[in-house]
């Protein structure tokens, strides 16, 4: 039975368990507990590839705790890009016939972890040049449209004039 002092007909119940989960996916408890299930069932395969998520998503993890906004786009960009960075390791991994020896080599390898975290750094940089490169696009066309205006101002002036 609905209750219709709620909005749309639904139970305080209903709405406090919608909003307790809204909660959990803006503060990034969903992404930690995913990574968390995914490192868990890799672990069959290889104990390294835990190391090598639990490090390799560092970044993410700083990201999420940093960001505070309330659509979470730091948490987003940089954790999709250094996501795709660690899942390159990981499709190696899993394709190869001796897991544990090519997580081991990917772990101790320097050139691996720079790819990685450069990975979450392209995500940074990508947060904080979008806006920027944006604004710019946006001013240019303002400023296209104002010239526009601006002649067709000249050219009514000079019409009425006559």
């Amino acid at each position: 039975m609905r209750n219709n002092n709620q909005p749309g007909g639904g139970s305080v119940s209903d709405s406090y368990k919608k909003a307790k989960n809204a909660s959990m996916v803006e503060n990034g408890t969903v992404y930690v507990i995913a990574v968390s299930i995914f490192a868990i069932g890799l672990s069959v395969v290889s104990v390294y590839c835990v190391l090598l998520i639990i490090f390799g998503l560092l970044p993410s993890l700083v990201a999420i705790v940093i960001d505070q906004g309330k659509e979470r786009y730091i948490s987003k960009i940089v954790g999709l890009y250094n996501t795709v960075g660690v899942a390159t390791y990981l499709v190696k991994i899993l394709q190869s016939s001796m897991p544990d020896m090519i997580a081991i080599n990917i772990i101790i390898d320097p050139h691996s972890w720079l790819i990685i975290f450069s990975s979450a750094a392209l995500g940074w940089l990508v947060y904080w040049l979008f806006p920027i490169v944006a604004s710019y696009l946006y001013n240019l066309k303002i400023n296209s449209r104002i010239s526009e205006l601006e002649l067709e101002l000249q050219e009514i002036s000079t019409e009425w004039s006559n």
